[in-house]
C-alpha cells in the first residue's frame, strides 16, 4: 500500500515538472475554461489560494506559474512558467 502511494506521488511530481517545462501545454489554456478543464490539462496545482478570486500555483506560491479563476471558477488569466 505504501509503495503504491509513493509511486502515485512520483507520477504527480513528474507531471508537475513536465507542465512547468512545456509551455505548449500552457498555451492551450483559454479564458472561460472551468477548473476541471484546467486540471485535465495541467494536473493538480501545488498550492491553491482562494478568496473571491482563486489562484492555482504550479510550483509553490512564489512561482510565476499560476492560473487565476473568477468567483464562478472560470479562468480569467494565467502566468506561464
Amino acid at each position: 500500500m505504501l509503495e503504491k502511494i509513493i509511486e502515485e506521488n512520483k507520477t504527480i511530481e513528474n507531471k508537475s515538472i513536465n507542465v512547468l517545462q512545456d509551455k505548449m501545454i500552457w498555451r492551450k489554456l483559454r479564458k472561460g475554461m472551468n477548473q476541471d478543464d484546467v486540471r485535465s490539462l495541467l494536473g493538480e496545482p501545488v498550492t491553491i489560494n482562494s478568496s473571491i478570486i482563486t489562484y492555482w500555483y504550479y510550483n509553490g506560491i512564489s512561482s510565476q506559474a499560476c492560473v487565476t479563476f473568477d468567483d464562478k471558477d472560470l479562468v480569467i488569466g494565467w502566468r506561464e512558467p
